[in-house]
């Protein structure tokens, strides 16, 4: 009985987690076939390193804005589920990176730091995503 109960409290305490990760793994799938690697699923000739290197951006920028939202949500009490953050990361990494030209792609990768162009429309994303996947 005993081996039971504490099974079953360390599987609910771990639920959480489990359920973050499973929500961030959809996210990357999402990202994956929005981007470019989906078309190299199905059309390999087409698939530029410049696709390759957004998707990847993509992913990255979804893989920390994930736990920082989750951090906020939590300090401010606001309850927001795991798939409305991933939804929320999903979008802003969209509208960061999609438009973005192969030399910003490339400036980005070498300082991590994104474009003034971007880092000046970030808020608007930021607005714009936070209305379609958090209220």
């Amino acid at each position: 009985m005993i081996g039971k109960s504490i099974t079953l409290g360390y599987l609910t305490s771990k639920a959480p987690k489990l359920l973050q990760w499973i929500a961030l793994f959809m996210a990357s799938l999402l990202c994956f076939f929005y981007s470019g690697a989906f078309t190299y699923a199905q059309n390999p000739e087409q698939i530029t390193l410049e696709e390759t290197l957004k998707a990847d951006s993509r992913q990255g920028f979804i893989l920390s804005c994930v736990p920082t939202i989750e951090s906020q949500s939590e300090r401010f009490g606001l309850n927001l589920s795991v798939e409305q953050i991933g939804s929320y990361c999903t979008c802003v990494a969209i509208a960061i990176f999609d438009d973005m030209s192969s030399d910003e792609i490339n400036a980005f990768l070498a300082t991590m730091s994104l474009p003034e162009r971007k880092e000046k429309a970030r808020p608007e994303y930021s607005s714009r995503c936070s209305q379609t996947h958090l209220e």
